[in-house]
């Protein structure tokens, strides 16, 4: 499907990450790492609406004005091969002794750069954006133990959009992309 521009978007082909420009731009691809194996079907975008209130006259039912907060975006998926390494970039964890990595199981929040690349459509990029990471599962035959990942943009530098999207056909030529 190279060079073709489809209105559909559909499925998670993978997610890269890399660290956060003060430029609010983002990173060079050479620059970014796949963040590890998405669990099948674990994926996902929400956009949700802000709250509004609305400021009215005494028994008017017509608002005079109304206050619109700002909608908020989160990306959230399943990492299945939860290693000490991720564990230490993106739990908190430190280093004890030669491989292990301890943590103390409280959430905490990193920020990172995000590409969420589909199969077709069009990819998210995201200069900026927080991450926070938990531990889940089952420890039994059919069950397995995933890291859940939920993904907030955050304000990039001053005039820089928080989240970009375009074509995926047009990733080779314009990733990454300049806002």
């Amino acid at each position: 499907m190279a060079g073709v521009k489809t209105p559909y978007t559909f499925g998670l082909a993978e997610i890269i990450v890399g660290e956060v420009l003060e430029s609010g731009e983002m990173p060079f691809l050479e620059d970014m790492t796949k963040i590890g194996k998405v669990n099948e079907d674990s994926a996902n975008m929400t956009m949700e609406a802000g709250d509004s209130t609305e400021i009215r006259e005494q028994s008017n039912p017509v608002p005079v004005l109304v206050i619109n907060q700002p909608d908020t975006i989160e990306y959230n998926f399943q990492i299945l091969d939860a290693t000490p390494e991720l564990v230490e970039e993106y739990m908190g964890g430190e280093k004890v002794g030669a491989t292990a990595v301890g943590f103390l199981g409280r959430t905490v929040t990193v920020e990172k750069s995000f590409l969420f690349k589909p199969e077709q459509g069009i990819y998210f990029a995201v200069p900026r954006a927080s991450i926070k990471t938990t531990f889940g599962g089952d420890f039994t035959r059919t069950g397995v133990l995933t890291m859940t990942c939920v993904v907030t943009p955050l304000a990039a530098a001053d005039g820089k959009q928080p989240v970009i999207c375009d074509y995926l056909s047009n990733f080779e030529t314009n990733f990454p992309p300049k806002g």
